[in-house]
């Protein structure tokens, strides 16, 4: 008889199976419209009105489309690489089913079973499913105990000690989920150092790219010396927020770019017509501000009212909660006061699906819900980290 995996054997994400009764919980308060999530990575606005006001009436959205995208998003997508620092050829971007799609089909394409691959924690948490499922080894090596960098040599010695000789990749997301930090150019050129001494690939993830608060912030595809090595996974979904809709954008060397489309055939076929049309739009559109805005909005609030123990995120749209000085050191632990963060009626998502070693800490988004209810949510909350 075949086996069939459960949830736990793919992936760190949060589920009934592997979460209980607190799981359980939170589905139920969601069906009941009596809970302020701000467990989910997800924008309270709508999209831009130019992408609500596609013309449906037109035939070729409801056909089958270029597997790669549309000629004209591409193109879009490669001028925004571009804008980005990105020296994108258009032959060398795909538009993705979501940037989950894409990144699924990176590590398809770019690591063979048996091999080792290490992901910078705290970490995206679907990563880790994807490599499992494409029975990849891997290598956790934390940024620092609270989840953001601590000194470089600290860091340095994990990530040599991480390394061995069927060692193929790095992964980490830059603005960091969950913590929101941004990587330096310190820890970059480090990275970029044991790349090149090892013949690594790298996937980028830079789903909040847009998004981040600081200046000097730059894309990881965009410095020379990860160039020909660096996969760069993006979004539509937070900065037009369209996550629903689906719709991601993977830029490739053309070493990988040659299995995407074949890739992209046989698993996906292409991205949804519409929701191609709506991010191309969006491309065009003036009013997209107002949707990122949302996000300094957000963090701004959250920074000023939140009464819990956290590092001020650098972009994004979390804040990564350490939970130790209230006495929690333990997932379950965690778990527990979770729990009664759901007796108030808010939802935070527990730090162990982020990577091992962050047990007893939790996420909280602050751009899943409008300003008012992210207030009421963060009053509702405050008195339960009040040691």
């Amino acid at each position: 008889m075949p086996r069939f995996p459960n949830v736990s054997d793919i992936s760190q994400t949060m589920s009934a199976t592997s979460y209980g009764p607190f799981a359980a919980r939170m589905s139920q308060l969601l069906s009941q419209g009596e809970l302020i999530p701000l467990h989910l990575g997800d924008t309270w606005l709508l999209p831009p009105k130019d992408a609500r006001e596609i013309n449906l009436d037109k035939d070729a959205i409801h056909r089958y489309a270029p597997i790669a995208g549309l000629p004209e998003l591409r193109a879009e997508t490669q001028k925004r690489l571009q804008n980005y620092g990105i020296d994108a050829q258009y032959d060398d971007v795909f538009i993705t089913p979501g940037s989950t799609g894409g990144l699924s089909l990176a590590v398809e394409a770019m690591f063979d079973p048996g091999d080792e691959v290490i992901i910078l924690t705290p970490s995206w948490p679907l990563i880790f499913g994807m490599f499992h499922r494409r029975k990849v080894q891997v290598r956790q090596v934390p940024v620092g105990p609270s989840g953001f960098p601590d000194d470089i040599a600290s860091f340095k010695a994990r990530l040599v000690n991480a390394i061995n000789e069927k060692t193929a990749g790095i992964y980490f997301c830059d603005p960091n989920n969950p913590a929101g930090f941004i990587y330096s150019k310190e820890i970059l050129d480090l990275i970029a150092d044991l790349v090149e001494e090892h013949n690594l690939w790298v996937i980028s993830d830079i789903a909040y790219a847009d998004m981040a608060f600081e200046d000097g912030y730059q894309v990881t595809g965009a410095r020379p010396r990860f160039k020909d090595r660096c996969v760069t996974s993006g979004t539509f979904s937070k900065t037009f927020a369209l996550a629903g809709h689906r719709v991601g954008y993977l830029h490739c060397p053309p070493a990988v770019s040659k299995l995407l489309t074949g890739l992209l055939t046989n698993t996906t076929y292409h991205a949804s017509t519409s929701a191609q049309e709506m991010a191309l739009a969006c491309l065009k559109s003036e009013e997209t501000e107002s949707v990122s805005g949302s996000y300094a909005e957000g963090a701004k609030i959250a920074h000023s009212l939140f009464e819990g123990t956290f590092t001020p995120a650098q972009g994004g749209a979390f804040l990564f909660v350490d939970l130790r000085p209230l006495g929690v050191t333990t997932h379950e632990q965690t778990l527990d006061f979770l729990m009664r963060c759901l007796d108030v009626g808010v939802s935070l998502c527990p730090g162990q699906i982020f990577g091992e070693g962050f047990g007893p800490f939790a996420r909280l988004c602050y751009t899943a819900v409008s300003p008012d209810r992210l207030r009421e949510g963060l009053k509702r909350l405050n008195p339960l980290f009040r040691t």
